[in-house]
């Protein structure tokens, strides 16, 4: 149900029925809240004008006005006000003009011929309510609402016409108007193009930029991948110079170490010719075995020491058997042996035989 009240202001009766026993734990406009308002709004926009020429009596559309106030703004939501906004804007241009196609342009360059500019502070692009953003809606409702709102003659008007030549200076003005609002559109959007323009060289420029910063990173890092390059390659000539001295340092003490063993192999043969000389010496000095015992090949020779000791054992052993000792000796004359007693041949033990 719909109705106007006593401000002529719009009412909308909102009811809700369940079948019995069916019980819901949220009301349907508590859930849905912005379904709710954007629903009612429409109700509101599709009622008020009807509402308004049947309280009138002539049939006539009442002039429109903005249907909220600032405090109902602040519980909508930004598209609810934005529709609100517009309709109204719409409706309102309508009721004065006969048509809801409105001249923005016309608007933008001669505010003061469409809408009271004492009591509205409002300025409107040329191309309407498309560019408004956010807060700028709220901004502009409340001026709707304190302004257009109930008990006003609404928003848009028209100027009172002048007739005679004043009529034809209006329409002449008015003329011109047009003209230097069509001439202004046609600015802004040469300066749009203009801006469209600088806003892509810009961006070519930035890409050249962007792309000659990614050449110069390039450079600058095959520049860091030859420099490590050389380094690599400097510590490795280091390395080979290293390795070749190294390589030096161990040749020259394998070469000092094998002119010190052929030193001391020198040596080692000196000492080896020397002890052989007096080897041989001492082989010479050996006194003679008997006959009978030379044949013995198992018999070593004696040195004269151990001769001297050997017949020293023998003589004592024969006195104390009681034998009597040879009352002859030789001795061994030889320059190249030491002088001492030798034994007696075979003809000293036939003739000590035959004088026993």
């Amino acid at each position: 149900m719909a109705w106007l009240d006593e401000n002529n202001k719009a009412q909308l009766e909102w009811i809700e029925a369940l079948p019995t026993g069916v019980k819901v734990r949220q009301r349907f406009e508590d859930q849905y809240r912005e379904l709710t308002r954007d629903c009612l709004n429409a109700m509101y926009a599709w009622v008020e004008k009807p509402l308004q020429a049947a309280r009138d009596g002539s049939g006539e559309p009442a002039m429109p006005v903005f249907p909220y106030s600032a405090e109902d703004l602040d519980d909508m939501s930004p598209n609810s006000v934005a529709q609100s906004i517009t309709t109204f804007l719409m409706k309102s241009y309508e009721a004065v003009f006969g048509t809801d196609n409105i001249p923005w342009a016309a608007i933008a360059s001669t505010p003061d011929q469409y809408y009271d500019t004492n009591k509205f502070d409002l300025l409107f692009d040329s191309d309407g309510l498309g560019k408004l953003k956010g807060a700028k809606w709220f901004t502009l409702g409340s001026a709707l609402a304190m302004g257009a709102g109930e008990g006003t003659p609404g928003f848009f008007r028209k100027v009172p016409a002048v007739v005679g030549e004043e009529e034809e200076e209006g329409a002449t003005a008015e003329a011109a108007r047009v003209k230097e609002a069509e001439a202004e559109v046609a600015r802004v959007k040469e300066a749009e193009a203009e801006a469209a323009r600088v806003k892509q060289q810009q961006q070519m420029e930035e890409a050249a930029r962007v792309k000659e910063a990614e050449t110069e990173a390039a450079q600058v890092k095959e520049a860091e991948a030859e420099a490590a390059w050389v380094k690599e390659a400097e510590a490795e000539v280091a390395r080979v110079k290293e390795a070749e001295a190294e390589a030096a340092r161990v040749k020259k003490q394998q070469v000092e170490e094998a002119a010190a063993r052929a030193k001391e192999a020198e040596v080692e043969a000196a000492r080896a010719k020397g002890r052989k000389g007096r080897k041989r010496k001492a082989e010479d000095e050996l006194v003679p075995e008997p006959e009978e015992e030379r044949r013995w090949p198992v018999r070593n020779r004696q040195t004269p020491q151990e001769a001297e000791r050997e017949r020293n054992q023998k003589a004592a052993e024969e006195a104390a058997r009681g034998k009597v000792k040879p009352s002859f000796e030789y001795v061994d004359t030889n320059p190249a042996k030491k002088p001492g007693v030798g034994k007696l041949g075979s003809l000293g033990r036939e003739l000590e035989f035959l004088r026993n």
